[in-house]
């Protein structure tokens, strides 16, 4: 469920920016003071609000499963890795475990 947090998100912000629009747009936007202007800030803040906690709990939601990433663990893995020789592979297999 999480995963349809940022899905949703981006048809909000699209709303949200064609109020901002349309509120801010030199050749036609509603009279200041006007019910209308009062309805569209309204409607703005309610959406980027909206936006920014659909944002947020989809930060809660895990990358990936399981780690992809395969790291050399013993000596005769690193001494199996081309272009490394006898003195680069503890380096190479230290910095790899490491980082």
């Amino acid at each position: 469920m999480l995963a349809r947090y940022r899905s949703a998100a981006v048809p909000l912000a699209v709303v949200a920016a064609v109020v901002l629009f349309y509120m801010v747009n030199p050749w036609f936007y509603p009279a200041v003071g006007s019910t209308e202007r009062g309805m569209a800030s309204v409607a703005f803040w309610i959406l980027m609000i909206g936006v920014l906690v659909l944002l947020f709990e989809d930060r809660k939601a895990p990358l990936l499963s399981r780690s992809r990433l395969k790291v050399p663990t013993s000596r005769t893995t690193c001494s199996a890795i081309p272009g490394l020789g006898s003195s680069g592979c503890r380096s190479a297999c230290s910095s790899a475990s490491n980082g």
